[in-house]
């Protein structure tokens, strides 16, 4: 009711008063305990106010909630896996060309390189030896690319290095110069290199490249590879086709002289 009293004077009398004494007339009329208390400008960090999130939360202090999944998930089946074979290419029908090097045609044997096709003669004569061996292949190359004809045709791959001729000396059966491997010459395109420990037989081919590192043949009657690349090194001058003490190195080879 003093509340009421003292508003309803203060508006009878508004005309009369300034706005100092309204205000002090007000403040002093009312009652302790009708005064709001005085707010604090901050709070405490660990004291949040109601209904309020803290700003500042430690993750240490955060309750760890476990959580369920809502759909179990079916375990995961792992299937074995067949491991991929590389099927190996198959060999050349006997007879087919499979590579030609300058113009002559290198010719498939099959799997089996002691079978022999025939002999095989040239138009002049000339033997070249049995289809579609090795030897068949470099002494027709010789007399195809570089008119050569050996005086002696006869005689297995190994056949075609005497190792009792000396390193860079005539070897006359097959009218070119030899030279043995490991020695000062280098190998040369279109030497004639010959194995004497590939199978009882041995085995000739064709150098159609010499690089830093290595020296590519080219071959007869060696299934799906008419074309080889052999490790090749020099070292202290001399001339080394082959990995050392592999047991399968070339014993030398011969040129056209």
């Amino acid at each position: 009711m003093k509340c009421v009293f003292v508003i309803t004077c203060c508006i009878c009398c508004l005309s009369f008063l300034t706005t100092k004494q309204i205000l002090a007339l007000s403040t002093s009329i009312l009652s302790d305990s009708d005064k709001v208390p005085e707010q604090p400008h901050s709070l405490p960090t660990d004291t949040p106010k109601p209904n309020q999130i803290p700003t500042q939360i430690k993750p240490d202090s955060l309750p760890i909630i476990p959580v369920t999944p809502t759909n179990k998930q079916p375990p995961l089946i792992i299937k074995p896996t067949t491991p991929s074979i590389t099927k190996e290419k198959p060999t050349q029908k006997k007879g087919n060309i499979i590579h030609t090097y300058n113009k002559v045609h290198i010719y498939s044997n099959g799997n089996n390189f002691t079978t022999s096709q025939g002999n095989h003669y040239a138009s002049d004569g000339y033997y070249y030896g049995q289809k579609w061996q090795c030897v068949e292949f470099v002494k027709r190359y010789f007399h195809i690319a570089h008119k050569h004809h050996m005086p002696n045709v006869w005689g297995h791959a190994k056949n075609f290095f005497n190792p009792k001729i000396k390193h860079g000396k005539h070897n006359s059966e097959r009218n070119m110069t030899q030279f043995h491997n490991g020695k000062n010459q280098p190998p040369k395109v279109n030497d004639l290199i010959v194995w004497n420990n590939m199978s009882s037989f041995g085995h000739v081919a064709i150098i159609s490249k010499v690089n830093a590192n290595s020296i590519t043949v080219v071959q007869q009657n060696i299934p799906n590879q008419p074309i080889e690349k052999i490790p090749y090194s020099k070292i202290n001058n001399k001339h080394q086709v082959g990995t050392p003490h592999s047991g399968n190195q070339p014993i030398g080879w011969l040129r056209i002289p």
